[in-house]
């Protein structure tokens, strides 16, 4: 059963509108569950948009199996939101009026009465949460005993029990999740205020949290950049870069990690370390979905000067059958550059899950924001413009060689910007369904592309966002 939970409300200008979503019966939003906390977090409403902030609780707020830990996360059409045990998508009017009267009939849409909770109910789930709570202490506390003296005994069964409650691992399968458990020396026990990386080292590995608390800090800066908690990564760009450290990353709490470093992500088994780089792309993709969330603010807030572009209402374009042109196409793809480490089988096989070339003409949307996205693109030829969201501002320009719609496909969230053809442009599609099928060497390669990519992206956008907060 699907529930509706309306966000609904005046105020008057400059306040405000929001509420408490936990266990408490002081909540707006009740949720009688044991794995949320009395006070969880509050969604409240500023301007055009809604935030989600955690209010500290035990097993964390995601957006989109990402935690920003207490960080004021703005909320897009189409975001998951994971609290506990529970999971909401987040839509604006437009699109739950889409989903209502789309959808109602088949999936007996209701709303909950506040009525059905009872106190007593309150109270049993409260025990709940507290006897989980004092097990997952105790499994905690056995695990990190069991890795500073070196005896693993009853180890991986406790940290079987922790990594249920930790989201970067809900698409591993459990003799996936017990293979990385099988990597004991590769778990790591902190102490509060124990440096786990000191800015300016060697990047030799990248981190999960498991259980606890970190902050990111800098030496130039006097407060933390950011705090995280379970189902966080931290250093994997330097990793996979070969950068020093950015930042050093100080144990808030008592904390479990557990680290990968080279010789392990070689050896960990290729279907495991897809995952691993997909998770990573989509705990990426979300930050970057964040920052233009508030770039778009900040760009409509400066002066007409900035360009903008209408995208054409006709999105049609003419699809080519690549069935009968496989080779020719694969000799096409042989002479970019970025597809230089490809053997023939990796580029016959990628070729085969393209599921069409679209050639689209100057103005034409590719991909409308707030829709739905089983696609990712490659750019063969031209370039297009991605688009604010719901308005005409331009928000960056890409050119040929480069991948988009990734981020809605990998992060299953809906589409956060207009794509918009500029000029003539050819583009690959390649539908999820026939990347998944794709032999596993030839998905870690096409995702390698990608992640890079993904980088480079946030690196430009981390030095818009230095320009706005100067």
């Amino acid at each position: 059963m699907n529930y509706l939970f309306p966000l609904s409300g005046s105020s008057a200008e400059g306040e405000l509108d929001s509420f408490t979503l936990g266990s408490s019966s002081q909540c707006q939003f009740i949720l009688p569950d044991y794995t949320i906390s009395p006070k969880h977090a509050t969604i409240y409403r500023k301007g055009g948009t809604c935030f989600l902030k955690d209010l500290g609780s035990e097993f964390g707020s995601f957006v989109n199996s990402v935690s920003f830990g207490p960080k004021d996360v703005a909320l897009a059409d189409g975001d998951s939101i994971s609290i506990g045990r529970y999971q909401f998508i987040f839509l604006e009017p437009r699109t739950l009026f889409e989903y209502i009267f789309t959808y109602s009939g088949e999936s007996n849409t209701s709303v909950i009465l506040e009525e059905d909770i009872t106190e007593e109910r309150i109270s049993e789930n409260n025990k709940l949460r507290k006897d989980l709570k004092s097990e997952l202490h105790q499994s905690s506390t056995y695990a990190a005993t069991c890795i500073s003296s070196g005896d693993f005994t009853g180890f991986d069964e406790r940290v079987l029990k922790i990594l249920s409650f930790v989201p970067f691992f809900n698409s591993f399968s459990t003799a996936e999740i017990k293979q990385i458990i099988s990597f004991h020396n590769r778990f790591l026990s902190s102490k509060k205020n124990d440096f786990i990386i000191k800015e300016n080292d060697k990047s030799d590995a990248f981190y999960i949290v498991l259980k606890g608390r970190v902050n990111v800090v800098r030496s130039s800066h006097a407060t933390p950049l950011n705090s995280l908690g379970p189902s966080s990564t931290f250093g994997e760009i330097a990793f996979l870069l070969g950068s020093p450290r950015y930042a050093s990353v100080v144990a808030q709490e008592d904390t479990i990690l557990f680290g990968i470093d080279r010789d392990m992500f070689q050896n960990i088994g290729i279907e495991i370390r897809v995952k691993i780089k997909l998770q990573i792309i989509r705990q990426m993709s979300a930050i970057i979905h964040r920052q233009n969330i508030y770039l778009q603010e900040q760009r409509r807030q400066e002066s007409g000067s900035i360009p903008r572009i209408f995208g054409n209402a006709d999105d049609s374009h003419v699809e080519l059958d690549t069935s009968e042109s496989i080779r020719k196409l694969a000799k096409r793809l042989e002479k970019i550059p970025l597809f230089s480490g490809f053997s023939k089988f990796e580029m016959n096989s990628l070729v085969i899950a393209i599921d069409k070339i679209g050639k689209y003409t100057d103005g034409a949307i590719i991909l409308r924001e707030g829709r739905l996205n089983n696609v990712f693109y490659f750019i063969l030829e031209g370039s297009v413009y991605v688009t604010g969201a719901e308005s005409s501002t331009i928000l960056s320009t890409l050119k040929q060689g480069k991948f988009f719609g990734e981020m809605s496909v990998f992060s299953k969230s809906l589409v956060s910007a207009n794509i918009i053809s500029r000029g003539d442009a050819t583009i690959i599609l390649i539908p999820t369904d026939n990347f998944h099928a794709m032999p596993v060497e030839t998905r870690e390669k096409l995702l390698d592309l990608v992640l890079k990519q993904t980088i480079d992206r946030q690196s430009d956008q981390n030095m818009h966002m230095l320009k706005y907060s100067e």
